[in-house]
């Protein structure tokens, strides 16, 4: 396994990062719809492309 500037990749600690996240994103979304809010989920690939074609 190749070793980064910030040391070796942890898959364990990289999976319960993502676990976090997602259940932070639940917990959101789910804050949203009882308030009645509208919401839309997008990543950094969709903002980006969305970015590309705005002036």
């Amino acid at each position: 396994m190749a070793v980064e500037a910030f040391g070796q990749i942890s898959w364990k600690r990289m999976i319960h990062a993502v676990k976090r996240v997602r259940e932070r994103l639940l917990r959101v979304t789910e804050a949203l719809q009882t308030g009645g809010i509208d919401y839309a989920v997008i990543d950094d690939n969709a903002v980006a492309a969305l970015v590309s074609k705005v002036d």
